[in-house]
């Protein structure tokens, strides 16, 4: 059984990248920002109708439509900042150490393993999740909202081409029906 060794270093802008990977694709965020998008829409319109109107509602048409247009444009970015600045502060808060820091992924036909300050890690083939793939890393999820973080800046361009290729060999091996459901 021949294994192959590859050494990253991961910092705290791999965890929220990480982060912030996993909070655009779940389904409860998605759920979250349709809805506020159709309340900012209806408070703009809101807004817009009383603007028009004879009265003296011009006071409070500005406010509501100022809020309608937070809710179209800013609760998306305020998510975003707040998930980096919540990850920051439980990073400088915590014992960051076993999390930061040397990591060696072992890649082998039996696993994916990992060794860092933290110990000893590994998980079957047959038992990862997903392999996702970003501009600036790898992912390979062990559980729906776990995963081992590969940042690419840290291997060359062949160490990752050759990581990536046992990575999803090893996996396509182990999960076939997984591939088969995969899109297009």
């Amino acid at each position: 059984m021949s294994h192959r060794e590859f050494r990253v270093h991961l910092v705290e802008k791999d965890y929220v990248a990480y982060n912030q990977f996993v909070m655009e694709r779940s389904y409860g965020k998605s759920v979250s920002q349709r809805l506020s998008k159709w309340l900012g829409c209806f408070l703009i319109l809101i807004g817009l109708l009383m603007s028009l109107s004879d009265s003296g509602l011009i006071i409070l048409a500005i406010p509501i439509f100022l809020l309608g247009l937070f809710y179209v444009f800013g609760l998306t970015l305020l998510m975003k900042v707040s998930v980096k600045a919540n990850l920051k502060k439980l990073l400088s808060q915590g014992r960051s150490d076993t999390l930061l820091g040397d990591v060696f992924y072992q890649v082998n036909s039996e696993a994916f393993e990992t060794k860092s300050n933290s110990g000893y890690q590994g998980s079957y083939w047959h038992a990862l999740d997903r392999i996702e793939e970003t501009e600036d890393h790898l992912f390979v999820f062990n559980s729906s909202i776990s995963a081992y973080i590969v940042p690419k800046r840290e291997l060359t361009e062949s160490e990752f081409e050759e990581l990536h290729s046992l990575v999803n060999e090893h996996f396509a091996e182990a999960n076939p029906s997984q591939l088969a459901e995969a899109p297009a």
